[in-house]
């Protein structure tokens, strides 16, 4: 009966990390597109996400581990996580029940109840002694010690006392801290900046020195002093990029300054954040950029837009995606399409339609190529499928089957694999059938493959598309 038992926790147990995996893996593969058309985009009323964290409040989840340095690789044998480097040498044997992922250098670990950090070496380098850690962020890390939080250094050294019900990572100098039903924020130091009052249950970060505030369902912003300086008016949480903030109001979008003044007036359906100067702006059901001061830099003409990377950003004209610079110039003629004959298109894919390595996968005709910033087809449209380069390397699909090219075009992997990540420090993590492993950029399996339940081959290895 006791076997039993232990049978059913371990398979509970295998089956909540799978659904954590797939929270995580999920929630990372989101591509935001502007749209004009509701049924289209579910965002169109709320305004583009802000900007992609560096450090997370909390630890990304996944057994095996979605995460990984660019020198070590995490493996799983017999219900436990390792470490291998790019050649397949174990170089942290099968020990831990959870890798996380790493941040500013440093890993957490689970071992049976307690967690300490990895340095990208492989090596323990915080001591598994915490009832519960947050990664690394600016330097710190919460810990849990004695059912209360506080804070470590990178050296394990505490420097903030456990003396909090719960804490969050730092972020701008400042981190809030929770005693009881009461709110607060610190600096590094441990100094209470902001008195411990009875705030909005769940803190938001500071970001160029304010904090968004929510006040009976509305949103305003705070300084580094506590004090409401935008009054909570607004019904959209306020994030500042370059200095201002979108904010909707009755309908229409503008852009608050940090002082509460409505900076660039109340006239678009819809905004995004500032970067670079610019900003996108949907007015009369097309998209335009803006500068700062609200001077229409680009006219508004593009049906949707995704963000700038790399220089450029994918715009749609009449159906058809190109890409357009900072200057408004189209310097890839929209052209291409959303999706190829399978219906599968860029809202399936993580990648979006962006330039990765100077190539852009596009789908032209139902077959997907690539083109180069100049708008030249660098790769013939000939794949059923294709993502982003990474490491030198491109997924493309064949005959129902992922394989690798080069930015020649050329095959340099054979069409395999069931499932395939991209290139990440050398390496590749594949699947054929119920087995996976790792492939170098020749093809050569460095490690596996290796047979693994369903579930964990399903979200370790989340196919591209």
């Amino acid at each position: 009966m006791a076997s039993q038992s232990s049978r059913i926790f371990s398979s509970v147990r295998l089956f909540l990390a799978c659904l954590l995996a797939f929270g995580v893996s999920a929630a990372g593969q989101r591509t935001v597109i502007l749209s004009q058309d509701r049924a289209r985009d579910q965002r169109d009323d709320v305004l583009l996400a802000s900007p992609e964290e560096t450090c997370t409040l909390g630890l990304s989840i996944a057994f095996p581990p979605m995460g990984q340095s660019e020198s070590l690789f995490a493996v799983p044998q017999n219900d436990k996580v390792g470490l291998i480097d790019k050649t397949g040498k174990m170089v942290t044997p099968p020990q831990y029940s959870y890798i996380y992922d790493f941040y500013e250098g440093l890993a957490a670990v689970r071992v049976f109840s307690k967690f300490g950090f990895l340095d990208e070496t492989g090596k323990m380098a915080i001591p598994a002694q915490y009832s519960a850690v947050q990664s690394f962020c600016e330097g710190l890390a919460g810990v849990e010690l004695g059912k209360k939080w506080g804070y470590i250094d990178k050296t394990g050294r505490v420097v903030i006392e456990p003396a909090y019900d719960w804490v969050a990572n730092f972020r701008d100098g400042l981190a809030a801290v929770r005693v009881r039903k009461k709110l607060g924020y610190i600096d590094k130091t441990g100094k209470m900046m902001i008195p411990l009052e009875g705030r909005d249950p769940f803190p938001f970060s500071f970001s160029e020195g304010l904090a968004p505030v929510r006040i009976h369902g509305q949103w305003g912003a705070m300084n580094k002093a506590g004090q409401i300086v935008i009054p909570a008016q607004y019904p959209n949480q306020l994030h500042f990029s370059e200095g201002l903030a979108p904010v909707m109001v009755d309908g229409k979008a503008g852009y608050l300054d940090k002082n509460g003044q409505m900076a660039i007036p109340l006239q678009y359906r819809n905004a995004s954040d500032f970067s670079d100067g610019l900003a996108f702006v949907n007015l009369d059901g097309k998209f335009g950029l803006i500068d700062h001061t609200g001077r229409m830099i680009v006219p508004p003409t593009f049906e949707r837009v995704q963000r700038f990377r790399d220089g450029l950003a994918a715009v749609e004209v009449e159906g058809k995606w190109g890409f357009i610079d900072k200057a408004g110039q189209i310097v890839v003629p929209a052209q291409f399409d959303e999706e190829d004959c399978s219906g599968m298109g860029r809202g399936s894919t993580s990648d979006g339609l962006r330039f990765s390595e100077g190539l852009a996968a596009v789908i032209l005709k139902c077959k997907w190529g690539f083109v180069d910033k100049t708008g030249q087809s660098a790769i013939s449209p000939q794949f059923e499928r294709a993502a982003a380069f990474s490491g030198g390397r491109a997924a493309v699909m064949l005959g129902g089957k992922w394989g690798f090219i080069d930015a020649s075009g050329q095959l340099v992997i054979q069409p395999q694999f069931t499932s395939v990540s991209r290139f990440s420090g050398g390496l590749a993590r594949v699947r054929i059938g119920d087995k996976w492993g790792f492939v170098d950029a020749a093809g050569k399996f460095v490690w596996g493959p290796e047979k693994i339940p369903r579930c964990i081959a399903c979200y370790f290895l989340p196919p591209l598309a």
